[in-house]
């Protein structure tokens, strides 16, 4: 009995002098002081690297976001819930493209989270905004000559086949790379538009096109034909008209004219006598077969207008007379007068009437010319001197503002247009 205790209480001693074995250590998770984990960095920007603008036909379009951190992982949202992914990358530099899913039509805002081992960032605000307009017109992939039969030509019309375009769709031809000045359209029927030119003037011209469906309008093509037009002798023009000021007599001693029935680039001169010898101005038609030409400052008297016009062939002969012009000198001087508005704050610095002004009846005054009338002292003025008129009826609206609030804000004390009241000229 007293063996057996002692050999207990030998194995108790064996089990007590046992290594423990240790804890497991935690996770290391913190990189700063105070425990918190280093925070992912949102992109400093998302910008558009195809397109380079919005809004376009590019469903899938690419973006690039900058200021990023390498290793961080970034997505690319289209809701500010940060709910509908479409796209994502891991950043192995600072700036990265990143290349969309398909978005459908219309507009849409750009929202970012940033993922590092620690931690995901907040949705972030938009970034971008991004308009898909559908899908893209089909421009046309060439273009034949037509007529005339012969390229150079003296032809300055050519008729033209475009080829590679969409039934139903709206072809335009050019003759700049910008795709700035329509010369001709046409409705595709098929795969093929026939589209006659304006007149274009002497030279070699490259023709470019784009088209529209209802989606909106494609990107200007790369030249697609070329064509030389060698010219013919110029004809002079065949009417005048007064453009500004529009009748006769009256007070403006530089007269503005359009000379029409001539051709695409020709010089267009303007003269006083029938013989073509005094110049009074000159100008280069259009491709409208428009020449407008203000005249030089005329004397006071009656004018009848003579032309002729030139281009590298030769000149045409001096026109019979195309119309006439009196200039009675200098304008008068008319003052315009109003019913003065009481109230205090437009009768006091900063105060003050803006007079509109056309000669269009019942006019709108967003885009008429107008004077200011401003307060000076006592009361603001409820008379304007004018020395600009034409002869004829001038028409006229009168708004009177505060110092609350100057013309073109959109808040604060502007009172209503007056009445139209007008002045006639003789």
């Amino acid at each position: 009995m007293k063996s057996l205790l002692i050999t207990l209480s030998a194995l108790a001693l064996m089990v007590s002098c046992k290594p423990k074995t240790p804890a497991a250590a935690a996770p290391f998770t913190f990189n700063k002081p105070g425990g918190a984990p280093i925070s992912p960095t949102a992109p400093a920007a998302m910008t558009l690297f195809n397109p380079l603008s919005s809004p376009s036909f590019i469903a899938n379009p690419t973006v690039t976001l900058s200021g990023l951190v390498v290793g961080e992982m970034v997505k690319i949202y289209r809701n500010s819930t940060c709910s509908t992914l479409i796209g994502t990358t891991t950043a192995t530099a600072t700036s990265m493209n990143v290349t969309l899913s398909s978005l459908p039509v219309g507009t849409h805002e750009f929202f970012t989270k940033t993922t590092n081992t620690f931690t995901t960032s907040a949705c972030s605000a938009s970034m971008l905004s991004y308009q898909y307009l559908g899908v893209a017109p089909q421009n046309a992939t060439s273009i034949t000559l037509m007529a005339p039969g012969t390229n150079p030509s003296a032809d300055s019309t050519p008729t033209l086949i475009l080829a590679g375009v969409k039934s139903g769709e709206t072809s335009r031809i050019f003759i700049d790379p910008a795709c700035s000045t329509v010369y001709g359209s046409g409705v595709a029927s098929g795969t093929t538009v026939t589209i006659t030119s304006l007149a274009v003037a002497i030279g070699t011209h490259n023709f470019y096109v784009n088209s529209s469906n209802a989606a909106g309008t494609n990107v200007c093509s790369g030249a697609l034909y070329t064509y030389q037009y060698t010219g013919v002798l110029p004809t002079s023009a065949t009417n005048l008209i007064l453009t500004n000021p529009e009748t006769s007599p009256n007070y403006d001693s530089t007269p503005t004219v359009t000379l029409s029935g001539v051709a695409n680039g020709d010089t267009v001169e303007l003269f006083s006598d029938a013989g073509c010898t005094t110049q009074v101005g000159s100008a280069v038609a259009d491709y409208t077969s428009n020449a407008v030409i203000t005249t030089s400052a005329l004397a006071v008297g009656a004018y009848n207008f003579y032309s002729y016009s030139t281009n590298v062939i030769g000149s045409s002969a001096c026109s019979s007379m195309l119309g006439s012009y009196t200039y009675s000198g200098p304008p008068p001087t008319v003052a315009v007068s109003w019913i003065a508005n009481r109230e205090t704050a437009v009768n006091s610095l900063g105060g003050g009437y803006r007079v509109y002004y056309s000669r269009t009846n019942n006019f709108d005054i967003t885009t008429a010319s107008f004077v200011n009338v401003p307060f000076v002292s006592g009361t603001a003025p409820t008379t304007v001197n004018f020395n600009t008129l034409m002869a004829g009826i001038t028409y006229f609206k009168v708004q009177a503002y505060s110092a609350l609030n100057a013309p073109n804000l959109t808040t604060g004390s502007q009172s209503a247009a007056s009445t139209q009241f007008s002045v006639n000229i003789p």
